[in-house]
C-alpha cells in the first residue's frame, strides 16, 4: 500500500512535532492557525499568512478508546506518536484511558478515598459521618458503595451494640445519621448506591430538622449581650419580642451602613428566642454574611429558591414537608444582606410561605427581620442599565410597603477605631453610599489622592496594584497576617483570573495544575464537546485549568452550606504526589 495513503492530518501532526520544535507548543486542534493542510502531498506546512480555526470531529464517550484520544488530543501539546500520548511520566500504558486516568483528566474516587484515610486518623466517627455525607453531596463519586465500604466500620465505631442485630442495627444507625445531613439539601440516602433505610427508621427522623433548630447551646453571656445594646438596637430587639409575645405577624428592615451593629442585634435575637425553646431561622443573601450568623444558612439553601428566577417563581417546599413544618413553627426568620438579591426572589418566597401558612398576609403572616445596605451591592443584572437594576431591587417590590424600616446611623466598629484615617474614609464611603458626594460628570466621583496608586513610568497597572497591596510578596508569602490583612477586589471574574495567575507566578514553589471534569445530562451529551464546556467559567467556579503552588498549608473557613459546626477549620494541602486532599483540623 502507498505510504501517503496511510498518512493523516494525525501522523502528520506526530510527525511535524518531530521535526519543528515550534510545532510542539501547539495542541492539535490549534494547529491550523500555524500550518496548513496540503490534501495532495498530505503535509502540514507552515502558514505564511492569516489563520484558521481548526475542529477536530465529535466523539462519543460510548466509542471508548476513540473519545479517550480525542480528549488526550485536546489537552496534551505537541505528542509525537500515539505511544507518546499513552505515555506519563516515562510509563507507557496500554489504552488511551488509562493515560488520560493517570494525567488527571478522567474522574476517579482516589482524591475521596485519601480524604477519608486523612481524616480516620484524627476524627471522631460523627465526623467521619458528616465528612462522608458532605462528599455525598458536593462530590462527584464514582464508587459509593466501595467508599462506604472502605469506611463503615469507622464511621460506625461509636454506635452502641443494640437492635435487631449488632451489624443491622449499626448500618442503620449510620444511614440515619447520613440521612439527616443529606435533607437539609434536599436529598436523602435513597439518592445514592448505599443500603436501604429502613422505613420505621425514617419515619422516625422526620423531625430531626426541628431538633436540630431546637438543640442550640445558648451560653450566658451570649444572653448578655442584650444588655449592651445600643438605643436604635434596643428599639429593634423591643419590637421583633413585641411581635413575637403578642402573637404577631410583621415584617421589619434594619437599614444600615457596615459597622452599625446590625449582626450584633441578630445575634441578641437568636440568642434570646432559642435560649426559650423557641425556633429562629437565620439566613443571608451571600454565604460569606451567613458565616457569620449562629446557625446561618444561605437564604437559596434555606428556602430552596430556584436558580432561574422570574415574577411567577415559588420555592421547592411542599407542604407537610419537614421544611414546611420548620418554617410554620419559626417565631422569627432573619435574613441579612437581602438588598443584594432580586425582588423575584423575595416575592418567591412570599408567595410559598402564603401556601404554607395558609395565610394571605405578607411571608403568611410570618415575621421576618431583613437587614442590609442599600449603598453597597444590589442585584446584579447582566449588562443592566441602571434603571433595570434599580426596577430589581427589593425596595420595588410590592411587600416593601407593607415593611417598617428601622435606621441604625451609629457607625459602632469606626467608634472603636483609633485612626482618623478610618474614620475620614469611612464618612467618605457614606457620602457615595447617600448619594451626596459631588460628582464630577455622568455620576463621577472623584478618588482621595492618597488612595490612589499612580504608575510610574508607564508601569503595567496590575503589577502596580500587586506590588502596591502585596510589598515584598515573596518575603512575606509565610506570614499569616501579612496575607490575611489584604486582599485586591474586583467586580470582573477575568480580573480575578489574571490577578490570580500572576500573583501565582510571583510565588515561590513548585507548581501544580489540575483540572475540572465537566460533563453534560446524558440526553445533551452529544451537543457540547467537552473542549466548550472547559472553556465555560461559570461565576461562582474556578477555571477549567487551576494552577497552585505549593507554599505552605493554607487554612480555609468552611462553607456553612455544609452545616458542620464553623467553629473549626479546614486544611487545604498539596502533598508530594501531587494529589489534593481537605480534611478539618481537629
Amino acid at each position: 500500500m502507498n505510504d501517503r495513503n496511510q498518512r493523516t492530518s494525525l501522523t502528520e501532526y506526530f510527525k511535524t512535532n518531530t521535526q519543528d520544535p515550534d510545532a510542539r507548543n501547539l495542541l492539535y486542534a490549534d494547529f491550523p492557525l500555524h500550518y496548513t493542510w496540503n490534501k495532495n502531498t498530505k503535509k502540514w506546512n507552515k502558514r505564511k499568512r492569516g489563520g484558521c480555526i481548526g475542529r477536530i470531529f465529535m466523539v462519543h464517550p460510548s466509542e471508548g478508546e476513540r473519545y479517550y484520544l480525542r480528549l488526550l488530543l485536546t489537552k496534551v501539546k505537541g505528542a509525537r506518536s500515539f505511544e507518546e500520548l499513552k505515555s506519563v511520566n516515562g510509563i507507557m500504558y496500554t489504552t488511551f484511558k488509562k493515560s488520560a486516568q493517570q494525567r488527571g483528566f478522567l474522574e476517579n474516587d482516589n482524591e475521596y478515598r485519601q480524604c477519608m484515610i486523612e481524616a480516620k486518623e484524627f476524627q471522631m466517627p460523627s465526623q467521619l459521618r458528616d465528612l462522608f455525607a458532605t462528599l455525598l453531596v458536593f462530590g462527584n463519586i464514582t464508587d459509593v458503595q466501595q467508599l462506604w465500604n472502605e469506611n463503615f466500620n469507622a464511621m460506625a465505631e461509636d454506635f452502641m451494640h443494640k437492635g435487631i442485630s449488632e451489624g443491622q442495627y449499626q448500618i442503620q444507625a449510620v444511614l440515619q445519621s447520613l440521612n439527616i445531613f443529606l435533607q437539609r439539601h434536599a436529598r436523602t440516602v435513597i439518592d445514592y448506591d448505599l443500603p436501604e433505610l429502613i422505613l420505621e427508621t425514617e419515619i422516625e427522623n422526620l423531625s430531626k430538622i426541628l431538633l436540630e433548630e431546637l438543640s442550640y447551646y445558648i451560653a450566658p453571656e451570649d444572653l448578655a449581650k442584650a444588655n449592651t445594646l445600643n438605643e436604635a438596637q434596643r428599639i429593634v430587639f423591643n419590637e421583633v419580642l413585641n411581635l413575637i409575645n403578642q402573637d404577631k405577624g410583621g415584617v421589619l428592615f434594619i437599614d444600615g451602613p457596615a459597622g452599625s451593629g446590625k449582626t450584633y442585634v441578630y445575634d441578641c435575637l437568636l440568642s434570646h428566642i432559642r435560649s426559650n425553646h423557641q425556633i429562629a431561622l437565620a439566613v443571608a443573601s451571600s454565604g460569606i454574611a451567613a458565616l457569620l450568623l449562629h446557625g446561618g444558612r444561605t437564604a437559596h439553601s434555606r428556602f430552596k429558591i430556584p436558580i432561574i428566577i422570574d415574577e411567577n417563581a415559588t420555592c421547592n417546599i411542599k407542604k407537610g414537608t419537614d421544611l414546611a413544618i420548620l418554617l410554620q413553627k419559626a417565631v422569627l426568620i432573619i435574613w441579612d444582606e437581602a438588598p443584594m438579591l432580586h425582588r423575584h426572589v423575595f416575592e418567591a418566597v412570599d408567595k410559598t410561605l402564603r401556601d404554607i401558612m395558609e395565610n394571605n398576609f405578607p411571608f403568611g403572616n410570618k415575621i421576618f427581620l431583613f437587614g442590609g445596605d442599600f449603598r453597597q451591592v444590589l442585584p446584579i443584572i447582566s449588562k443592566g442599565t441602571r434603571a433595570q437594576i434599580v426596577n430589581a431591587s427589593f425596595n420595588k417590590s410590592y411587600l416593601w410597603p407593607h415593611i417598617r424600616i428601622f435606621s441604625l446611623t451609629t457607625n459602632i466598629r469606626i467608634s472603636k477605631a483609633i485612626n482618623n484615617k478610618t474614620k475620614t474614609f469611612a464618612d467618605y464611603l457614606l457620602r457615595i453610599g447617600n448619594g451626596t458626594e459631588p460628582t464630577i460628570e455622568n455620576d463621577l466621583i472623584r478618588l482621595p489622592d492618597e488612595i490612589i496608586i499612580r504608575s510610574q513610568n508607564n508601569e503595567d497597572h496590575i503589577n502596580l496594584l500587586i506590588n502596591a497591596v502585596y510589598p515584598n510578596l515573596t518575603k512575606n508569602i509565610l506570614n499569616t497576617a501579612f496575607i490575611t490583612e489584604r486582599a485586591i477586589l474586583t467586580s470582573l471574574n477575568s480580573d480575578v483570573d489574571e490577578i490570580n495567575e500572576r500573583i501565582i507566578t510571583i510565588c515561590p514553589g513548585n507548581q501544580y495544575t489540575y483540572y475540572s471534569f465537566d460533563s453534560t445530562t446524558e440526553d445533551n451529551l452529544n451537543l457540547f464537546p467537552v473542549e466548550y464546556l472547559n472553556s465555560l467559567t461559570p461565576p461562582g467556579l474556578p477555571p477549567h485549568i487551576l494552577s497552585l503552588k505549593v507554599v505552605k498549608s493554607q487554612d480555609m473557613m468552611k462553607s456553612s452550606e455544609t452545616e458542620i459546626p464553623t467553629d473549626g477549620f479546614d486544611e487545604f494541602t498539596i502533598p508530594d504526589d501531587n494529589d489534593i486532599e481537605l480534611f478539618e483540623d481537629s
